[in-house]
């Protein structure tokens, strides 16, 4: 079985241009560092999705999507992880150069994928809970109270984690085994916290294990848990999604 060389998939990385990209899909207008436009994964008429060139990422905050050139791709076409690779491949100009391997190391490299897809589909629960649900205003007051405001706390993609199984059940829902879910400590860990101690109310923010990590270019692929707070109201717990 034939798989693109390491080395070329970092220079596809280092070459593609998230701008010029997504400038293909989307009409862009500068903002500061970023630029600014109507979302192609929702329908929307004011302007909540951005891009940074500096950070090589995308973000909308209506929807929550979000990630590198590669993600772009992967959503806006439809492709698996090689298919965005080809795609960006020839965009940009990159010749690919491919070589055999095993089934067992495809098998790991298709799951650790899976993983991150995971892994971002509850990163943006999260958000989505802390921003758009009552359960998040007690979580969103605390932030401003620390000096949090809603730009930064997006940009470091704070999330708010109300507890319970709902996030686990929904992943197995949509065909994800019960050991890959448990192996996202972001998604079983939040849980646990609020069982084993809802009679402590918490909140929470990276620090050492446990919450979604982003790589330098955006893309998820860790998690870490979190240093506790107690501020005396909230039952659930809020959680960075990035270290």
């Amino acid at each position: 079985m034939a798989r693109i060389k390491d080395s070329s998939v970092e220079q596809v990385k280092a070459t593609a241009e998230i701008l010029p990209l997504v400038e293909d899909y989307v009409r862009l207008r500068k903002a500061g560092g970023t630029y600014k436009g109507l979302c192609p994964f929702h329908q929307e008429k004011t302007p909540s999705f951005t891009v940074s060139p500096a950070r090589g990422t995308f973000k909308c905050f209506g929807c929550g999507e979000g990630g590198d050139a590669i993600t772009f791709v992967e959503k806006l076409e439809q492709v698996d992880f090689v298919g965005a690779i080809e795609s960006l491949a020839k965009r940009f100009g990159v010749e690919l150069e491919y070589e055999e391997i095993s089934p067992e190391a495809e098998q790991a490299r298709k799951r650790k994928e899976r993983m991150n897809q995971l892994l971002e589909r509850a990163t943006v629960f999260y958000e989505r809970v802390l921003w758009e649900s009552d359960q998040g205003a007690f979580a969103r007051e605390y932030l401003a109270s620390r000096g949090l405001g809603e730009e930064v706390s997006k940009q470091f993609r704070l999330g708010y984690a109300p507890g319970g199984p709902t996030l686990a059940r929904r992943a197995q829902q949509e065909g994800y085994a019960r050991d890959e879910v448990c192996s996202v400590k972001a998604i079983c860990c939040m849980g646990s916290i609020s069982r084993a101690r809802r009679s402590r109310k918490r909140i929470a923010r990276s620090s050492s294990r446990g919450t979604p990590m982003s790589s330098h270019c955006g893309r998820l692929s860790s998690s870490r848990s979190s240093r506790r707070w107690a501020p005396r109201s909230p039952k659930d717990t809020c959680a960075s999604s990035r270290g």
